[in-house]
């Protein structure tokens, strides 16, 4: 019944500003869910009902012939009982035997009846069960991928940002001075290669070239790189601090303020005029 759009649900070939399609074909998805769920419960109350009254007829119509076997029984205890029956005894012997086996045969097959009502049944409720859980949990798990792939791919379009704080966003500066800029660019190139070095013992490879223009900051006048931490001073001309410079490992709590602003304290600024 839903086989003939149940492929098209997942026929997702969404690229950039299409996310109305994969809200549509997400729709259709949990609609579809929906439409089972529905579809196997009436199905359970409809006919449910009728399968397992069948078997009971089944079970009763069985248990008739038990019965009359049961008298048949009865009635050739009776005829053992008789003096006058010595010539026909083995026949009623064997008659015994054969109703004997006859109920056996009939226990039998009501113990598989009902076998069959009892599988029939948890079928019908693991069956709804796995539905239930269909409905309850695939839409989280869809848009939990989907929530990845979508990070992913605003991960490969947006470039890596300098770094921020909450106030304010660090001013792009010139380096002073072309003497100065070439100095600052093989002290960068220098750090970089050392610091390979030392965690690979290899050598790095050549580091690309590095914009003049590019903005410098803390106080070694380098550009922005790893975790950097930004001076609560508004009027700090660097504004901007690589963390291993200022020597710390992670952000503090509350004010910070750089060794040119601080006071005694980090989190205290200098006064005014000192």
């Amino acid at each position: 019944m839903y086989q003939s759009w149940f492929p098209e649900a997942f026929n997702i070939t969404s690229k950039e500003g299409s996310s109305w399609d994969v809200a549509l074909n997400q729709a259709a998805v949990e609609a579809l869910y929906s439409a089972a769920y529905i579809e196997d419960y009436l199905d359970c109350v409809e006919n449910l009902p009728d399968d397992v009254q069948r078997n009971l007829s089944q079970l009763r119509e069985l248990d008739v012939k038990y019965q009359e076997v049961l008298a048949e029984l009865e009635q050739q205890k009776g005829l053992l009982g008789r003096r006058d029956l010595d010539v026909g005894r083995k026949k009623v012997m064997l008659q015994i035997q054969h109703s004997l086996i006859k109920s056996q045969e009939l226990g039998d097959d009501k113990l598989q009846l009902l076998q069959q009502i009892q599988d029939l049944i948890e079928n019908k409720v693991r069956q709804l069960d796995q539905d239930y859980r269909n409905l309850d949990h695939e839409p989280e798990t869809r848009e939990a991928k989907r929530s990845r792939r979508q990070r992913g791919h605003d991960d490969e379009q947006t470039p890596t940002p300098h770094p921020t704080c909450g106030r304010r966003q660090p001013k792009k500066k010139r380096r002073r001075g072309g003497s100065n800029s070439g100095g600052h660019q093989q002290g960068h190139q220098q750090g970089h290669q050392q610091g390979h070095q030392q965690r690979g013992g290899v050598p790095s490879p050549a580091e690309p070239p590095i914009d003049p223009d590019e903005p410098t900051y803390c106080l070694c006048e380098q550009v922005s790189f790893g975790e950097m931490i930004c001076c609560d001073n508004e009027e700090c001309s660097i504004e901007w601090f690589h963390f291993s410079c200022v020597m710390l490992t992670t952000k503090p709590k509350g004010r910070w303020y750089c060794p040119r602003c601080r006071g005694d304290r980090s989190n205290q600024m200098k006064p005014k005029g000192s």
